[in-house]
Formats: structure tokens, C-alpha cells, sequence
């Protein structure tokens, strides 16, 4: 079975808002959206995986918006979903960029690598 399986098998819906803010702040059209949030709800940092700085922005994040439970960070964007609704997206702030790309890579390091026999 293909690793991108569970991409093409996960929905994720994209409201109205997310996709106005998506043209306002990014610069994406529906289609870039929907991509790039199916790659943030599959691949995406989560909120659990991370700490200091990082970690207290997003805990704000989710105490202020209660019905947001599922905070993902994928590259500098955070993509805030309602199980697999997308609410909005938005750029990570710039001084919280560095530790976002520190966490992602912690991560990469330790998922194993696929092996070809």
C-alpha cells in the first residue's frame, strides 16, 4: 500500500472563512488550500509535539478558541481545524518561525525511513 494513502483517504473541509483568509493572508487559491491543508492535517506539527514558546502560543491559541481542537503547524503556517473542518490559516509569527522549523525537524528525524528490499 502507497504512504499517500491515507491522503487521498482523509476529507478535509474547507469553510468559507478559511478560504477568504487563505486569498488574504497567503495568497492561495481553493485548490493550494485544500492541498496544503490535507498535507498540515496528515504531516502537520501538532500542538502535543511541541513546548516552550512555541508550545504557550499555540496553548493560548486553543484556550481562545474552543472550538478549534486540532492546532496544525505545517512549514511557517498554522492551519486551525474543527476535527477536519479548517476554521482560518495564518502565518506563524516571525520570531516563533525558528522554533517551529526546529520542532518539524526533531520530528523528521525521528520518524524511520522507509527500507527497499
Amino acid at each position: 500500500m502507497s504512504s499517500h494513502s491515507n491522503i487521498h483517504n482523509s476529507r478535509v473541509a474547507l469553510t468559507e472563512h478559511a478560504c477568504k483568509r487563505a486569498r488574504e493572508r497567503l495568497s492561495w487559491n481553493e485548490s493550494t488550500l485544500e492541498r496544503m491543508s490535507i498535507r498540515a492535517f496528515e504531516s502537520g506539527l501538532k500542538r502535543k509535539n511541541t513546548n516552550g514558546l512555541l508550545k504557550k502560543y499555540l496553548d493560548e491559541l486553543w484556550e481562545q478558541r474552543k472550538q478549534a481542537n486540532n492546532l496544525r503547524l505545517y512549514g511557517e503556517t498554522l492551519f486551525v481545524f474543527s476535527n477536519n473542518k479548517l476554521l482560518t490559516v495564518w502565518h506563524l509569527p516571525t520570531e516563533l518561525r525558528p522554533l517551529a522549523k526546529v520542532f518539524h525537524s526533531k520530528i523528521a528525524k525521528s520518524k524511520p525511513s522507509a527500507t527497499y528490499i
